[in-house]
C-alpha cells in the first residue's frame, strides 16, 4: 500500500543572493530618450502647452547629481516666433537642495525637437552633458 504525502513539496528553485546590478548613466538616459520621444503627442505643434519631461535618479555615487531630467517646453513668449517654438533642456539635480543646473540642447519646431532626439551623437553625448551639469552643480 503506497501512502500518499499530504504535505505538498514542490522543489523550489534555489535562490542565489548577490547583487543586482544597477543599470548605468548610458542604459538610463537611452530608457530616459525613448520614453520622451513616446510623449511625443503631448508636444502641439503651436500653441501654449504644458512642460514634458522624463527623469531618472542618477545610478554612480561619483557623480554629484541625484537627479537627471530631459523636458520639452516652451519658449517665453518675447521670442518672436514663439508659438511654433519648442526647448530641449538637460537638467541636473542635487536634492534636497534647490539648485539645478540646466542646458538648452535644441530649439525648434516639434519636428526638430523629435530629430535632435533621434540623433545618435545626441544618445551618446547625453550621458556625458548629465556629467557636465552635475559638474557645473558641484562648482556653483
Amino acid at each position: 500500500m503506497n501512502e500518499i504525502n499530504p504535505v505538498n513539496q514542490i522543489r523550489q528553485p534555489n535562490k542565489v543572493k548577490g547583487k543586482t546590478e544597477m543599470p548605468t548613466l548610458e542604459e538610463q538616459t537611452q530608457e530616459l530618450v525613448k520614453k520622451l520621444k513616446n510623449r511625443d503627442r503631448e508636444v502641439p505643434e503651436y500653441g501654449d502647452f504644458k512642460v514634458v519631461s522624463e527623469e531618472i535618479k542618477n545610478p554612480d555615487s561619483r557623480i554629484p547629481a541625484t537627479n537627471f531630467v530631459l523636458q520639452i517646453s516652451k519658449p517665453s513668449k518675447n521670442i518672436e516666433g514663439h508659438e511654433k517654438l519648442r526647448d530641449l533642456k538637460a537638467i541636473a539635480y542635487n536634492l534636497p537642495h534647490p539648485y539645478k543646473a540646466e542646458m538648452l540642447i535644441a530649439t525648434g519646431t516639434k519636428a526638430g525637437v523629435l530629430k535632435a532626439l533621434n540623433d545618435e551623437e545626441f544618445l551618446e553625448n547625453l550621458p556625458k552633458i548629465f556629467k557636465k551639469l552635475a559638474s557645473d552643480l558641484e562648482e556653483g
